[in-house]
């Protein structure tokens, strides 16, 4: 009888240990990026899970409510170790909007995230009815990539209450920080204007090269309203 406690004892640890166990220790909404951002803790033999996610139906309501399941590819792996990782969601496919997304994994672990509308971006005036709401600007630093300006450019206009922004005209152009000042050489003397690299990895014959910068990113356009019932 004894033996058969220790047998089913071990068997019971064995399932536990090969049970995967996940939880969301945080969510956000992070608007430079358009993204949902969450902190998931796991246990796994491995640092490297994907979470992907699987959108169920929009519910009706002021905003709406949609439930998203969170799906780990390795979700078979045995509980051995503790890992947490950042999870970046891309919400392109994201069946409405703006809404109330509720992130599930496993059977118990959810929490709510607030995702404000879209904003669109067009080139000219949509074939929906609108009203201007005011000129807008975005520009982004040297070598930030321009999909980062784009969605400053929808945070300002969804500040503003904006539906839309129309009639964009981008500008884009290199920009160069100049170099540190030349210190003295080894015999004293002093180089007298900025000091730059001759070749990639060279050291300078005087002082520092510290030259950076990058192509930016300028938008403008008009943010604007939609008038008809469609209107979010």
């Amino acid at each position: 009888m004894m033996l058969r406690h220790a047998v089913l004892i071990a068997a019971l640890a064995a399932g536990c240990a090969s049970t995967h166990a996940a939880d969301i220790l945080h969510a956000r909404y992070d608007a430079a990026s358009d993204q949902i951002v969450a902190e998931i803790a796991y246990r796994g033999t491995n640092a490297d899970h994907d979470f992907t996610i699987q959108w169920d139906r929009c519910q009706p309501g002021d905003p709406a409510r949609l439930a998203g399941r969170l799906v780990d590819a390795q979700g078979r792996d045995v509980a051995r170790q503790d890992y947490r990782i950042t999870e970046r969601i891309a919400l392109d496919d994201m069946p409405c909007r703006p809404a109330i997304v509720t992130l599930r994994l496993g059977r118990t672990a959810h929490t709510d995230v607030f995702v404000p509308r879209h904003i669109e971006l067009l080139g000219g005036a949509p074939s929906r009815p609108y009203e201007a709401i005011g000129e807008i600007e975005a520009r982004g630093s040297p070598g930030e990539h321009r999909r980062y300006v784009h969605q400053e450019l929808r945070n300002k206009a969804r500040a503003l209450g904006a539906d839309a922004v129309i009639e964009i005209v981008e500008r884009s152009e290199m920009e160069r920080v100049p170099g540190r000042e030349g210190s003295e050489d080894l015999l004293g003397n002093a180089y007298p204007g900025v000091v730059h690299r001759a070749l990639p990895g060279s050291l300078p014959a005087y002082g520092f090269d510290v030259q950076s910068g990058g192509r930016y990113y300028e938008l403008r356009g008009l943010a604007v309203r939609y008038t008809d019932e469609e209107s979010s």
